[in-house]
């Protein structure tokens, strides 16, 4: 009877040595009971242990009250011995050690120690054990002919039915191993643009995988499921092969019909019909990948095989890069149509951008052009230097309802539409430009693209060279950036001739454009990933869902606003008429003191400019004498964005006054420093101000796409010790965080 009421109630324990929750509970309940049957026959050592290695484990659970009870019984047993219970308890002797049993292996069942995964279990089977073995030498009712009998029958079967599974299990594994090669390769293929390939091995590993998931679920694998840890271990690896199949199947069925150059006509004309039927098959498979991750997730890791547990981590990992690119290619083909003229056509106004003449979003606009987007068909309607603009834009009023900080509006884009790009938010510009320039060729625009050397240099690489009237040799993604920063001045003095030789640069690339063999997703993102990032090459228009795209795969790029983390922006302006900034270096660094209890922060900013010109290049370059300068002599203005307020601003160790002003929630602080060729100066600015969460303190760092690539210095210490410091070439927006130093710089 105790027997019974002891694997009763183990039945309601939670340990799960199988994941099969009956089957767990007949196991929890065998155990309860042969722990209990063996117990008259122990040795009372053997017992105690049973009933006490649980205490200290259990004291947090009302269960602790049972196993106190189970441990004094024990020690009781222990001091009087079966004859001293006989004269205090007559009739009982027999019951004692059954009982103290069957409260101890309650306990047993209901531990959590805390100190590594499987302890828990260790220490069960290990007093267990004691408690059978000695049942079995002590036992003097004959039953010892009869115990190795039984356990070597459990033995016999359990170690077929374990030979059977590790069978099975390594032809799977051998399936699996197949598949996944297979899935690497055709993934790689489909990146590579290679659609028939990706889907031939995609097949293949999609084969493989079902192999070996029925390999996993036939009927002879069903007893292995019943043993511990095994049950985990093939469940878990079933689950990859059905995860593996469906991805595989569904990768197979996107990479055979969605074949980039198919959609192109090879006359400038997209297939918006194409594009649109292959959107319901990407979608699906965002929907599969999110299926797979839900069920990757699922699986517990506690009782896996290292290696089947460090396989499924790192397929969860590839889920979720695989689940970006599939989001981003479903996006793409969802609003393509849209974008490429479906519904009407759609203007888009390009600024290409000189970083030669710093802006604030990274150069002034020397040339523009206006494109359509007309049921796929893109052309160029219109385009010309920034001066052909200045009597359409003068017309026109910054009459946006949100309005424009006071520094744009101060510059006066409408008279010099050159200096449009003067605010640090794409989506800022593309208003002013819409403000401006209400309508274009008799209609208005629906968007605009910033586009550097350095974005057209990623054109370059798609469209390939290209030989502009006025030069014997071509341009590509190589030299281009170069040529337009530089070489262009070096090679042509009249104002006329470098006109014409961009104008034509620029219509050859947009006429090549659409006539080009569209690249594979993958080779795309690699290919503009980068200077999207960069912020090189941007674009913006005025449909909200064509704009969560375009943020999606990193073309747009918001200003960002104020939130709990501290933020520095450190941009340019160049306030003379020259191309100097192609020659001008910058290296910064952001030191600063966090108080770890009030969260004050003191910090200084250093901001090291050195000239590597002179005065014998060029006379555009140089610039012409104005007021105090000298042909040569650089004029930059430092533009800092932060939260905190300023603490003074030197230049080499000199106080200088400093221009202040607000938007976009933060503060924008201006100092102005003459450069002459050659020469090194610094500038230095205090900021103070208060961190919100001085405990997880973070560090946003915008980038600033200039002409050239900035060095970065970051040194932040809070007051008990800890910080993060990191030193680096920005290319693209950071994230540092003091909670984790050792990640670095991470893209924000």
């Amino acid at each position: 009877m105790v027997a019974l009421a002891a694997a009763v109630v183990a039945v309601l324990a939670s340990a799960e040595p199988t994941g099969y929750r009956w089957w767990d509970a007949f196991l929890r309940a065998a155990l309860a009971f042969g722990v209990v049957w063996s117990a008259p026959r122990s040795a009372p050592l053997a017992l105690a242990a049973v009933a006490l290695a649980p205490l200290a484990f259990i004291l947090h659970s009302i269960w602790a009250v049972v196993v106190v009870i189970a441990g004094l019984l024990a020690f009781a047993h222990l001091w009087l011995g079966r004859d001293g219970l006989r004269r205090i308890a007559p009739g009982l002797e027999l019951l004692w050690p059954p009982v103290v049993a069957a409260l101890g292996v309650q306990g047993l069942l209901r531990m959590d120690a805390g100190w590594f995964f499987g302890f828990e279990t260790l220490l069960a089977a290990v007093v267990i054990l004691a408690l059978v073995v000695t049942s079995w030498f002590l036992s003097r009712d004959g039953s010892p002919s009869m115990a190795p009998a039984l356990l070597g029958g459990v033995a016999v079967i359990g170690c077929l039915l374990l030979g059977v599974t590790l069978f099975v299990a390594q032809q799977a594994g051998d399936n699996a191993s197949d598949a996944t090669y297979a899935a690497e390769r055709g993934i790689a293929a489909a990146r590579a643009g290679e659609p028939a390939n990706a889907a031939r091995l995609l097949g293949i590993a999609e084969e493989s995988f079902a192999t070996a998931g029925t390999r996993l679920d036939s009927w002879w694998m069903r007893p292995g499921l019943l043993v511990p840890i095994v049950s985990q271990n093939v469940r878990a690896a079933r689950d990859a092969s059905v995860v593996g199949s469906a991805l595989s199947r569904t990768a197979a069925d996107v990479a055979g019909s969605l074949d980039p150059s198919e959609m192109s006509s090879g006359d400038g004309l997209i297939d918006l019909a194409a594009v649109a039927a292959a959107q319901p098959q990407l979608a699906a498979a965002v929907q599969t990948v999110d299926a797979s991750q839900l069920t990757l997730a699922g699986v517990d890791h506690r009782w896996l095989l290292p290696a089947l547990s460090d396989g499924l981590r790192s397929a969860d990992a590839d889920l979720l890069e695989l689940e970006d690119e599939a989001t981003a290619a479903a996006a793409a083909f969802e609003v393509l149509p849209t974008m490429l003229g479906s519904e009407r056509p759609q203007r888009y106004f390009v600024m290409f951008a000189s970083p030669a003449e710093a802006r604030e979003l990274g150069g002034f606009m020397a040339s523009w052009a206006l494109l359509e987007a007309d049921q796929g068909a893109i052309s160029q309607l219109d385009s010309g230097h920034w001066t052909e603009l200045t009597e359409r834009s003068s017309v026109g009023a910054l009459d946006h309802p949100d309005g424009y900080p006071d520094f744009f509006e101060t510059i006066d884009p409408a008279n010099f539409p050159a200096n449009l790009p003067s605010m640090p938010d794409i989506a800022e510009v593309a208003r002013a430009v819409s403000d401006l320039l209400p309508t274009f060729q008799g209609a208005p625009i629906d968007g605009a693209l910033y586009i550097d050397p350095f974005g057209l240099e990623a054109i370059l690489e798609v469209v390939g060279p290209i030989t502009p009237l006025g030069l014997d040799e071509p341009v590509d993604a190589s030299n281009i950036a170069d040529f337009l920063l530089r070489g262009q001045y070096e090679r042509f003095d009249g104002l006329q001739e470098r006109r014409a030789v961009l104008n034509d640069l620029l219509t050859q690339v947009f006429a090549r454009l659409p006539t080009t063999e569209v690249p594979s997703l993958g080779r795309l993102g690699n290919i503009f990933g980068p200077v999207g990032r960069g912020k090189r090459l941007q674009m913006v228009t005025f449909d909200a869902k064509v704009n969560d795209f375009l943020r999606e795969v990193d073309l747009l790029n918001d200003f960002p606003w104020p939130d709990e983390n501290d933020f520095l922006s450190v941009a340019s302006i160049n306030t003379a008429p020259n191309k100097l900034d192609a020659w001008l270096e910058r290296d910064i660094r952001y030191e600063a003191g966090l108080d770890a209890d009030t969260g004050r922060l003191i910090a200084n900013l250093r901001v090291t400019l050195t000239s590597s010109a002179d005065r014998s290049l060029p006379e555009w370059v140089l610039g012409p004498p104005r007021e105090e300068l000298v042909p040569g002599d650089h004029r930059t203005q430092v533009v800092v964005w932060s939260p905190h307020e300023l603490n003074g601003v030197e230049v080499d160790g000199e106080p200088v006054p400093a221009g202040a002003s607000d938007a976009y929630g933060f503060r924008r602080y201006t100092v102005t420093v003459t450069v002459e060729p050659g020469q090194t100066r610094e500038v230095l600015i205090g900021l103070t101000g208060e961190i919100v969460v001085p405990e997880d303190y973070n560090l946003i760092l915008a980038h600033y796409p200039g002409a050239n690539i900035d060095d970065f210095d970051v040194r932040v210490v809070r007051s008990d010790g800890v910080g993060v410091v990191a030193e680096f070439p920005m290319v693209e927006d950071v994230f540092l965080s003091i909670s984790r130093p050792d990640d670095g710089p991470r893209p924000y």
